[in-house]
């Protein structure tokens, strides 16, 4: 799941660089994934850095949203 989780990232990235909106729900599932990883795999430190980026995604989302509007 691991390597699911790494290439959806990289996709979600990609299509945030190409000023595709989806790009950033792709990312917010990714980080679901890598919370997921993060349980299965024991690695707990993974979890607050994959909800701060959920964060992060959430709020560039909707910047985004809002100052591709004003243009």
């Amino acid at each position: 799941m691991d390597y699911l989780a790494g290439a959806l990232e990289v996709l979600g990235v990609l299509l945030i660089g190409n000023f595709c909106r989806s790009g950033f729900l792709i990312c917010l599932g990714c980080n679901a994934l890598w919370i997921i990883v993060a349980c299965q795999s024991g690695v707990h430190g993974l979890i607050p850095v994959s909800l701060a980026m959920a964060c992060v995604n959430t709020r560039n989302y909707l910047h985004w949203k809002h100052h591709r509007a004003m243009e």
